[in-house]
């Protein structure tokens, strides 16, 4: 399954994440899970950085989904604002994990000869998560976007036994 070292998030782990579950998606359905994903936590990272860069007061999603979309056309791959936006919609309620997953690489690490297990980088990974969503949210008052519809109801909070209280 996943060793010692970096990890990725393999289409076999997240099929083994799924097997308690009564209608455990295909191959097909992860790789397009992934891939909207992948293109969220993307943008996501993108307006992080944009909040922490030079003019944070033109941060914007659009802006952080123009970046993504000339990033995407200089590496030769099609996508477009609609798609982009789409994706952040359809990942709402996860941005967040999205996010803190595309800024660390989309990697787990694990190293024992220190201690640190995977499940160890997985809390890790979760806390990150939470302070990304806390902050992009502080941002968003901060401008005056209460309203903002990728910020608003609910999304994926740790459970215990990943992140203990």
């Amino acid at each position: 399954m996943l060793a010692e070292g970096a990890h990725s998030f393999t289409n076999d782990w997240l099929i083994g994440l799924f097997n308690g579950l009564e209608h455990a998606p295909n191959d097909q359905q992860l790789k397009a899970r992934r891939l909207v994903g992948t293109r969220a936590g993307e943008t996501v990272k993108a307006l992080w950085g944009l909040i922490g860069g030079d003019t944070p007061h033109s941060a914007s999603w659009d802006a952080a989904i123009l970046v993504v979309e000339n990033e995407a056309v200089s590496a030769g791959h099609r996508t477009g604002r609609s798609t982009l936006r789409g994706d952040l919609s359809t990942m709402r309620a996860v941005l967040h994990l999205w996010g803190a997953l595309a800024l660390r690489g989309r990697r787990l690490l694990a190293d024992a000869n220190v201690g640190y297990s995977l499940l160890d980088d997985l809390r890790a990974l979760m806390q990150e998560a939470l302070i990304l969503r806390r902050e992009l949210c502080r941002w968003n008052v901060r401008r005056g976007r209460r309203d903002d519809e990728l910020l608003q109801g609910d999304f994926f909070r740790t459970v215990a036994w990943l992140v203990p209280a």
